[in-house]
């Protein structure tokens, strides 16, 4: 299976993915924040892990795109995301060293984390 181990990685892979041409160039000449990892990237419960980066054109596009294992075909999927899972951040601690599971702002990252779960708490009763 490839590697994905930092940030530029990871921007390169979305990149050459293939998804969409303008999204390529936005990786590119736009802004790109890498949210962080989440232990599922859609709401489903059958939902994968992986990582999810927004990606703003320069044009003021964003995308939310995951990147995610296929462990039966030991390769790396991209999709588009709709929303953040932000109630399935995984990286709860703080590290003085980067990593792609903290992503680029992780105090911002875990604050939404924390309103997530918060807000899922008060619509369950």
């Amino acid at each position: 299976m490839q590697r994905i181990e930092t940030r530029t990685q990871l921007i390169e892979f979305i990149s050459t993915s293939g998804l969409s041409h303008a999204l390529s160039r936005a990786c590119h000449r736009g802004a790109v924040k890498v949210l962080g990892g989440f232990s599922q990237i859609l709401p489903s419960a059958d939902s994968p892990p992986g990582w999810i980066v927004e990606v703003t054109s320069e044009f003021d596009h964003t995308w939310y795109v995951a990147v995610y294992p296929d462990e039966s075909r030991r390769i790396f999927r991209v999709r588009f995301v709709n929303e953040v899972p932000w109630e399935f951040y995984v990286a709860t601690g703080y590290s003085f060293a980067y990593s792609l599971y903290f992503g680029d702002h992780p105090d911002e990252s875990m604050r939404r984390r924390y309103l997530r779960k918060r807000e899922k708490a008060h619509e369950q009763g």
